[in-house]
């Protein structure tokens, strides 16, 4: 799925997939298999109509959970960590992608340091990006009506966001 995406989204991009696991899901090259770029993909289903109280739902386009081991993260090779959020009511995948670096800063000072770290995401109509873990029925109104603001929690700029296939390679020697 997610190699799929980076093919058809940008044409310059070459995707690999490693033979073992070393950490590293996907390898991607520009067209002359230069400048790789490593990503660690994780996958949610969507926890949107099972664990999300049903006035909130309908902003919603996807809530996923994850259950992440910190000391992964902080050693990770990877330059890139995706968490893909699939949609099945709406059809649509979304994908939050952050450096490891920032991932573990932020999920550290929502969470604590720790090994075993739950996270989820929500992804509402509106476009937001939020890790809502631990907030109060409240918050998460907010959240779903627009009015929610708290910068460590937002996401948004991870959202969907491939620049580093057009900033740092697989752009192509042509480009």
């Amino acid at each position: 799925m997610v190699g799929d995406h980076i093919e058809r989204n940008h044409k310059y991009a070459r995707v690999w997939v490693p033979s073992k696991d070393t950490g590293v899901d996907l390898l991607v090259t520009d067209e002359n298999h230069k400048r790789p770029i490593a990503f660690q993909v994780k996958y949610s289903k969507d926890f949107r109509l099972t664990h999300v109280a049903p006035e909130l739902r309908g902003e919603l386009k996807g809530c996923g959970w994850w259950r992440l081991n910190g000391d992964k993260i902080r050693s990770s090779a990877a330059d890139h960590w995706i968490f893909v959020l699939h949609s099945f009511v709406k059809g649509k995948t979304d994908f939050i992608v952050i450096e490891p670096e920032k991932l573990a800063v932020r999920l550290e000072r929502l969470h604590g340091v720790r090994r075993d770290i739950q996270s989820y995401f929500w992804v509402t109509k509106v476009g937001r990006c939020w890790e809502t873990r631990g907030l109060k029925k409240a918050e998460l109104a907010r959240i779903v009506d627009g009015r929610y603001s708290n910068r460590l929690r937002d996401f948004t700029r991870h959202l969907n966001n491939w620049h580093m296939l057009e900033k740092e390679g697989a752009k192509g020697a042509s480009t």
